[in-house]
């Protein structure tokens, strides 16, 4: 019994951490995805500045807004659902020690 619950309890373990680098390469991609917009629409506006298209210069803006609230939710939804995961993982940790215990 102490066997399968240490086991139990290093599989869970193992699956936390798998999880953990799964979710920090979610934010990860979150990251460089919003870094590349950035540049790109850093880029855009530049253009429109130039040109002296200043509605379109607007747009841009307001598209680069769009798009860092966008990655600021999904960067939150990584970090809640790392969060969740912890919980989650710890819990099962817990009742794996809990029944090492018993």
């Amino acid at each position: 019994c102490e066997a399968a619950a240490k086991e139990k309890a290093d599989a869970a373990a193992k699956k936390a951490e798998e999880m953990r680098a799964h979710v920090q390469g979610l934010a990860t991609m979150v990251n460089e995805t919003a870094a590349a917009t950035s540049v790109h629409l850093n880029a855009e506006q530049e253009a429109a500045r130039a040109a002296a298209a200043h509605k379109k210069a607007e747009e841009a803006e307001n598209k680069a807004k769009e798009i860092k609230e966008h990655a600021q939710a999904l960067a939150s939804l990584v970090n809640e659902s790392e969060a969740v995961t912890d919980m989650a993982l710890s819990q099962e940790v817990e009742e794996a020690r809990a029944a090492l215990r018993d």
